[in-house]
């Protein structure tokens, strides 16, 4: 779990909000024209933390491969997502 979805966020397509013990960011992917600097921000969702798998259960060669888990802790979802503005994630695309 690496978002939160108060009643309060609640619609639909919302993921809701970070957890506290997340990190979560976009990352361009240019072939599909999604970039992180664009307003509101898009991207593929790379996501790290605590709570976030280091790896699969004897697989080494998916726990080895960069498309997958890209260095420093980051975790690729594969999935496209948004920044609205109240602070929550939508997502848009896989």
């Amino acid at each position: 779990m690496c978002t939160i979805l108060p009643p309060e966020f609640l619609r639909f397509g919302n993921v809701g909000l970070p957890s506290p013990s997340v990190e979560i960011k976009l990352v361009d992917v240019p072939g599909a024209g999604y970039k992180a600097s664009a307003d509101p921000p898009q991207g593929e969702i790379w996501i790290r933390g605590t709570s976030i798998t280091k790896g699969y259960y004897k697989r080494d060669d998916l726990n080895s491969d960069p498309t997958i888990f890209p260095g420093d802790g980051w975790f690729r979802t594969g999935d496209v997502g948004q920044w609205q503005k109240d602070g929550t994630m939508t997502i848009i695309d896989r």
